[in-house]
């Protein structure tokens, strides 16, 4: 048996190693966010700052994307939509490491719906950078949305984490209901299965 010198717990010496790394990974971490900062802005602040926009455009984004194609306009000087939303943004140590956003959207029906979406560098996808920055549109303009839409299923669990209900979308615009965050569980899951296979 082996003492732990941070926790004072006794571990046997085949688990006492791991114990210790877990520590050491965890003092990491709260080193690495002790200087990580996370700025909510109106998609029209951000519009403003052009070095920040082609930064995410060009690491933070994916090419093609209808965020990476409005940064795009941003950085050329046409001015974001009212429909533009917010966008929180995650730095560490003054590098912007990721993002979440939300819009406005309207769906087939002309019925106007809250995006959600994020996008982390790939050295910080498991701090919690996503769910951070997300947390930040929750407690500033999503306060007061139910339900949100969403383009990935990334951005479902995202969602979800974050404690909004959620309907997740095809590109073409139309509403999947199968894909809704309610029936998305494992039982609606194995029970689909189980049909399909008879």
């Amino acid at each position: 048996m082996k003492t732990c010198a941070e926790c004072g717990v006794e571990k046997p010496l085949t688990k006492f190693y791991k114990h210790a790394a877990e520590h050491e990974r965890l003092d990491q971490n709260s080193e690495a966010g002790r200087h990580m900062t996370c700025t909510l802005l109106r998609a029209s602040e951000l519009a403003r700052d052009h070095a920040t926009c082609r930064y995410i455009r060009s690491h933070l984004t994916r090419p093609g994307s209808d965020f990476h194609q409005k940064l795009g306009f941003w950085v050329d000087g046409y001015p974001p939509s009212s429909m533009c939303g917010h966008i929180a943004i995650v730095e560490d140590h003054g590098e912007v490491v990721g993002w979440a956003r939300t819009e406005t959207w309207a769906d087939a029906n002309d019925y106007d719906w809250s995006t959600l979406e994020a996008f982390v560098a790939g050295d910080y996808r498991d701090r919690g950078v996503a769910s951070w920055a997300a947390s930040a549109l929750v407690v500033g303009p999503l306060q007061e949305v139910a339900e949100v839409a969403v383009f990935r299923p990334s951005m479902m669990m995202l969602a979800r984490r974050v404690g909004l209900r959620c309907t997740l979308f095809r590109h073409d615009a139309s509403r999947s209901e199968e894909h809704t965050s309610e029936l998305q569980s494992r039982q609606y899951l194995v029970c689909r299965l189980l049909l399909e296979k008879k």
